[in-house]
């Protein structure tokens, strides 16, 4: 059984600092260091601080790769922090600047791609604990300097300025709503965009952000990694980009961008291939625009799924239709069951259906596979059975 990380912060003593030293590795596995410290006599105290440690770095290997290894975290703190790959993003677009204050630096992980990309950074974070984590976390840089204050009561003297600011969490508040409002972020959104009106910068927000909250005084970006919708951001770092919106897909140490207007996309008959778009050219919508470019349609209105001939992108994920059927799981089961379809991938939008339901209930057999899209064509309940484009 995984060990099951505190949730509560408190920054390591020195004899777990000294004993994490002595035995963490990228491959060390957290339940069996507990009971190896446990077998060896270690205080039982110190070995929860150690293991701790350990089981969230295990954690933030997805989401931080090999920084991870380096970093002293807090739960909190990891789920609130960039993927380090974004961090990067964020770096290069305040490359141009030779100073950056990350106001509400967390445990630190943008000040870590803004001292690595060349900026000297002063980082702020109002917590006095997560504080302490960041100052560990940036140790090593000798142009980085992290100060405890709120971000409010901070007077801003770099070139550049970055915010993050804290997000509620909706599900602990007991609230049944998805979006965000300004109220749930502090520092507030207003304070945020002052700050960029002042000095260059920018502030990394939620995706669940309302489109009516976007501010129109500066360049706005809905941002993807590996498939995943992970954030919505406002910059003022380029004039001739002010006022203008962007999906951005974020893939290592580059980025690929697509800005255009925002419009619906156009209806069109079912062709021969079925599209489904990156996150972020649908958050942003900017789906209207590509499709135009591209020669592409809708399937069905407020739907995001496109229709059309072959394309090759990397804004969109491709399926060649095998059948179009009504979305009826007998007229279904039979299709996958003549040609021996044992494994479906079933993807939804715009019908109410639950995919583990019905593939349990398609009872499916034999070695061949598949991709079922249940959505609509024209207003109409379908199911597409296709195969993905490799």
């Amino acid at each position: 059984m995984f060990y099951q990380v505190s949730a509560t912060a408190v920054f390591p003593s020195d004899d777990a600092l000294a004993l994490l030293e002595q035995t963490y590795s990228p491959e060390v596995d957290p339940d069996a260091l507990n009971a190896k410290l446990r077998k060896a006599g270690h205080d039982p105290g110190v070995i929860v601080e150690v293991v701790n440690q350990v089981a969230l770095r295990q954690k933030a290997k997805q989401k931080l790769g090999p920084l991870a290894d380096s970093l002293l975290l807090t739960r909190q703190g990891l789920e609130q922090s960039s993927r380090f790959d974004v961090a990067k993003y964020h770096a290069r677009k305040l490359s141009s600047l030779g100073s950056v204050t990350d106001l509400g630096c967390g445990l630190g992980v943008d000040s870590i791609a803004f001292a690595q990309a060349g900026s000297a950074v002063v980082a702020v974070e109002k917590d006095e604990v997560t504080a302490e984590f960041a100052s560990s976390n940036l140790a090593r840089f000798p142009t980085a300097e992290v100060h405890r204050s709120a971000a409010e009561d901070f007077d801003v003297s770099t070139e550049g300025v970055f915010l993050d600011p804290a997000r509620r969490d909706l599900a602990s508040s007991g609230r049944s709503r998805k979006l965000l409002s300004p109220d749930d972020f502090s520092p507030s959104i207003g304070f945020a965009l002052e700050q960029l009106a002042t000095v260059p910068g920018g502030v990394k927000l939620s995706p669940a952000l309302p489109h009516e909250l976007v501010s129109d005084k500066f360049e706005a970006t809905w941002v993807s990694h590996r498939g995943d919708l992970v954030e919505f951001s406002q910059w003022s770092t380029d004039p001739g980009r002010l006022g203008k919106r962007y999906a951005v897909m974020v893939d290592g140490e580059s980025e690929l961008e697509f800005t255009g207007d925002e419009f619906e996309a156009e209806v069109s008959s079912l062709d021969q291939f079925v599209y489904e778009p990156d996150p972020a050219l649908i958050r942003s919508h900017l789906i209207g625009a590509y499709a135009g470019e591209q020669g592409l349609g809708l399937l069905s209105a407020g739907i995001a799924y496109l229709t059309g001939s072959e394309r090759q992108s990397p804004w969109l994920r491709g399926y060649k239709l095998l059948a179009e059927m009504p979305l009826d799981e007998k007229a279904i089961s039979r299709y996958l069951s003549e040609r021996s379809i044992g494994s479906l991938e079933i993807k939804k939008r715009g019908v109410d259906i639950d995919p583990q339901l019905m593939r349990k209930r398609l009872k499916l057999k034999g070695s061949g596979a598949a991709t079922l899209i249940a959505t609509k064509v024209g207003g109409a309940r379908k199911a597409l059975v296709c195969e993905p484009i490799r």
